[in-house]
């Protein structure tokens, strides 16, 4: 990316802070205030804030708090708060992808035909014809699959019931007299055993049974886009309800986001890397997509130990999701599903298809992790599976996809699946745009998504240290990376073994071994823009001091701009809210010598009414952005002109400007 490194951005805010000693931001008049403000600030809130925040710290169960310790306190709110209910809109609780019954169905290896359907098509069945053709993944030069497929030649279809061989499949039926004109379409998937094979016949010499190693867990990751732990609460009620009474599951209510995207975030948990890092290191587009093979991705640790690794998701054109080597890989044929059958709900504004065929695409990733779960029973497996499509974009659809959710953990449990396995519903961060994001309660919950785990019930009587330290996290300030390296501990079994795995410093821990009470975000290297541990006051939008830092984010941004000239420069409008924080630890490290006040803005530019979330610091008169200004409103097409990952939120195409 140009011009964005740390010398750069630092060379930046320097030259910045020069044109304001001697701007409309920072007059005689202006540095005199801010002076006076810092001081009263300081004198009158910041010293009982923090003497009010430290007498509360040694009751963390108080409910006040999601957590509240010396290193991290979190405000709890009620999820169904007033700033959430004057926002609240009449959304379906479910839909249905598809009035007709479909033709063919499959269930284990066995695809199923129901000719008897063909009426409600306007078809005799008589003359129906079917075919299914395999779906055949593409591979790069080096062997490894990619995210596109083709099909085999057609098979028909003639008995009611058929054998599967493929992993994958396209049926298609048609009426006999125009076999030209197919009227249905569906695509199957299968979870063949042989592809495992190796493994399980490796894992029975060395282990015997599979119920001889319960504690070899298998682990199962379900991740859900866009889902933070409130809205979890708020619109997957059952699924939530049911986790807790009936999974004894464990609620992580201080697991704070790492990056303000789905990337950063699955970066550091899926590879225990920063996202800078990862950049640093990463291929050329040209390359094949996806992770490259030598990258620590966690699921080779898992494959190094013997297990079975799956992979599935519900936006199957995603370069980054694209782990290639594991033995259960549904996306050749969910790019099918996406070609052929794929289909949007009218007036809902969705950005990505919530449908494939008669059902929804969350089900499709639901149904095929339940598939090799039953598959493969015989040995330890590690799945990764991730859903988007219905959650990505809406705060209430969220609630769509409880029942499908709670379904899948009931089947699960009742059929003695989660007897052997550890079960983690995590997201990536919460709603990242719309009215409420632009609340103080938005701001929380876009940093703290939902990350709940499951354990099996003999788990805490047979490991009760481990356990112990596993409950005790859930009140403490946990990151991407601690998930990463509770993964790890799973797939070398370092738990029991109570080895300290060596980590990069800021990297997180494992969540088999307790979490410090004096944890700070910077001490996991979440970036104080993003932390949910600072707190904030209302504060004045007509407050000059505001209004400077937020015509400051401004030139900021337009600085940065300058480097894109297809995009226009932008101009302040007006400020929408804001909240102000003092006498904090992180913000202020040497409160006796500087005094910083940290604002936190949202504003709107123009053209197009950009919303922006800005955190913005003022010492000693001087204003600095501190982390990435964010985007809080669509912006769909305006930066089509360029490509940069950070200021396309910000860019503006000039062949979007109204012509003269």
């Amino acid at each position: 990316m140009q011009g964005t490194g740390p010398a750069t951005l630092r060379a930046r805010v320097r030259g910045l802070r020069a044109r304001i000693k001697g701007s409309r931001y920072c007059l005689p008049f202006s540095l005199i205030v801010f002076t006076i403000l810092d001081l009263l600030v300081f004198h009158s809130g910041a010293f009982s804030g923090l003497f009010r925040s430290r007498s509360t710290r040694g009751s963390n169960d108080d409910e006040s708090y999601l957590i509240n310790t010396p290193g991290c306190v979190i405000q709890n709110f009620d999820v169904l708060s007033p700033q959430f209910a004057k926002l609240r809109k009449e959304y379906p609780m479910s839909f249905k992808c598809g009035d007709k019954r479909d033709l063919t169905e499959s269930a284990g290896l066995k695809l199923f035909m129901f000719k008897e359907r063909a009426t409600e098509y306007k078809v005799k069945p008589s003359d129906l014809e079917c075919n299914y053709r395999r779906v055949i993944p593409r591979t790069d030069k080096e062997g490894f699959i990619n995210v596109r497929s083709t099909l085999g030649d057609p098979v028909p279809i003639t008995d009611t019931e058929t054998h599967i061989d493929e992993d994958g499949i396209l049926a298609t039926c048609f009426e006999a007299s125009d076999n030209n004109t197919p009227i249905y379409y569906n695509v199957h998937y299968f979870v063949q055993p042989q592809k495992a094979q190796v493994k399980v016949e490796n894992f029975k010499k060395l282990h015997g049974d599979r119920s001889a190693q319960p504690d070899k867990l298998s682990v199962l990751v379900l991740g859900i886009d866009s889902l933070s732990r409130f809205n979890m609460i708020r619109h997957m009620t059952e699924t939530y309800r049911y986790a807790m009474q009936e999974l004894d599951a464990l609620d992580f209510r201080g697991y704070n986001k790492q990056g303000a995207n789905t990337r950063p975030n699955t970066i550091a948990f899926l590879l225990g890397m920063t996202r800078d890092k990862f950049d640093a290191t990463e291929f050329d587009e040209k390359d094949r997509g996806g992770f490259r093979s030598e990258f620590p991705v966690i699921w080779k640790d898992f494959a190094n130990e013997g297990y079975v690794t799956a992979f599935g998701d519900d936006v199957a054109g995603s370069q980054f999701f694209n782990p290639h080597d594991v033995e259960y890989f549904q996306r050749g044929a969910f790019t099918v599903s996406q070609r052929h059958i794929a289909h949007f709900i009218p007036n809902l504004g969705f950005s990505y298809a919530p449908c494939q065929g008669n059902k929804m695409s969350a089900s499709v990733i639901y149904d095929y992790a339940l598939d090799v779960a039953r598959s493969v029973k015989d040995a330890p497996y590690f799945g990764f599976y991730w859903t988007c499509a219905i959650t990505h974009d809406m705060l209430m659809m969220t609630r769509v996809i409880d029942q499908p959710v709670k379904t899948l953990l009931q089947t699960l449990n009742e059929e003695g699946i989660l007897n052997h396995t550890v079960l983690f519903l995590v997201s990536d961060h919460g709603a990242r745009y719309g009215k409420l994001r632009n609340t103080y309660l938005g701001n929380l919950e876009v940093n703290l998504p939902a990350f709940m785990a499951i354990f099996p019930p003999w788990f805490k009587t047979l490991y009760p240290r481990p356990w112990k330290n596993l409950v005790t996290n859930t009140r403490r300030l946990v990151s991407n990376f601690d998930f990463h390296q509770t993964l790890h501990d799973l797939a070398s079994r370092d738990y029991i073994l109570n080895k300290i795995r060596p980590v990069e410093a800021n990297h997180g821990q494992s969540l088999f071994r307790e979490v410090p009470e004096t944890r700070t975000c910077a001490d996991v290297s979440i970036p104080l823009h993003l932390c949910a541990c600072e707190s904030y006051d209302d504060v004045s939008v007509d407050d000059p001091l505001v209004e400077a830092a937020a015509k400051f984010t401004v030139d900021y941004l337009n600085e940065g701009l300058t480097n894109f000239p297809d995009c226009v420069q932008l101009q302040f409008d007006k400020v929408l809210s804001a909240r102000m924080s003092s006498g904090n630890n992180v913000t202020r490290p040497n409160a006796a010598k500087q005094l910083v006040t940290v604002y936190l803005l949202v504003l709107q530019t123009k053209p197009a009414s950009a919303t922006l979330e800005s955190l913005v610091r003022s010492a000693a008169g001087e204003l600095s952005v501190v982390g990435e200004v964010q985007r809080t409103n669509r912006y769909g097409n305006q930066s089509h002109c360029i490509d940069d990952d950070i200021y396309r939120q910000y860019c503006f195409c000039r062949d979007q400007l109204p012509q003269q």
